[in-house]
């Protein structure tokens, strides 16, 4: 509630209306990228806000390609994305 009053609301709506897409996904996409960062401790830590970080812009781009698609209505509503 309290990073809904900052100026990370936008964000917080936006990972928030991905999310179905984001639990579809991310055990296909994520795991493989995080294995490639050499530091154990460091990957501990930012595992969360990394694997965050790189679903959204994937979403992002998903969505703009989806959007020149004849039947991306159909293909977004497939994978969870509004």
């Amino acid at each position: 509630r309290c990073l809904a009053k900052t100026g990370l609301r936008k964000l917080i709506l936006e990972v928030g209306s991905s999310t179905y897409c984001i639990y579809l996904l991310h055990i296909l996409i994520v795991p493989p990228v995080l294995r490639r960062i050499p530091f154990e401790n460091l990957k501990y830590v930012l595992s969360p806000v990394m694997g965050v970080v790189i679903m959204m812009v994937l979403i992002e781009i998903g969505k703009a390609i989806s959007r020149k698609l004849p039947f991306g209505d159909k293909l977004r509503m497939l994978v969870g994305l509004r």
